[in-house]
């Protein structure tokens, strides 16, 4: 089973994950903007996200609070 993940969208760009060009077109979920772009996490990442952890997004951690996963 594949896991994916959305960050939101200042603090992608902030990280690193995503370049300038594709932060101007983000996803509007539960009223936050995320990353147009999903990332590819394995299941430790997933459960880290639901469980109040950091996730870690192409080797990057990013605190839960900013992640969407799913």
């Amino acid at each position: 089973m594949k896991y994916y993940a959305r960050v939101e969208n200042k603090i992608a760009y902030k990280l690193g994950l995503i370049t300038a060009e594709k932060a101007m077109k983000p996803t509007h979920i539960g009223g936050k903007e995320y990353t147009h772009e999903m990332f590819e996490i394995d299941r430790e990442s997933y459960e880290n996200g639901n469980h109040g952890k950091k996730v870690n997004i192409n080797g990057v951690l990013v605190p839960n609070k900013y992640v969407f996963v799913f």
